[in-house]
């Protein structure tokens, strides 16, 4: 790949680690103007993405423009979970987690013991 790239004036350039580091490295090294990429749906990779662009477009000496893309082709945005709860929730789903206390919806019935000092022994539904 890296000599097809190279008889079109291209180059492949591989490096393994830490994204938050090598990027930003791989930018001040060869003196680019702008790093782009497309971002992928995820909690966690959305963290990343956002974390990555503050440290290019803010880093001293070295700041470069940053171009992001999101290129969904099997996922509508509206089907993804919305919270991090969820996004946990789905990432590891054998993970124990205490249990949320849900809230009544309006068909739940509510005992009612005591308004505004007086005593009450029937319920009522929201």
């Amino acid at each position: 790949l890296r000599r097809n790239l190279q008889s079109i004036g291209g180059n492949l350039i591989v490096r393994n680690g830490n994204p938050l580091e090598v990027i930003p490295q791989l930018a001040r090294e060869l003196q680019v103007k702008e790093v782009a990429w497309s971002e992928v749906p995820g909690y966690y990779e959305c963290s990343q993405s956002e974390k990555l662009k503050k440290m290019l477009l803010r880093e001293v000496p070295y700041r470069c423009n940053v171009y992001t893309t999101c290129s969904l082709t099997l996922v509508h945005p509206n089907d993804l979970p919305k919270d991090q709860f969820t996004w946990e929730r789905l990432a590891r789903p054998k993970e124990k987690r205490k249990k949320r206390k849900s809230k009544p919806n309006s068909d739940t019935a509510i005992p009612l013991e005591i308004i505004n000092g007086n005593e009450f022994s029937s319920t009522i539904t929201n």
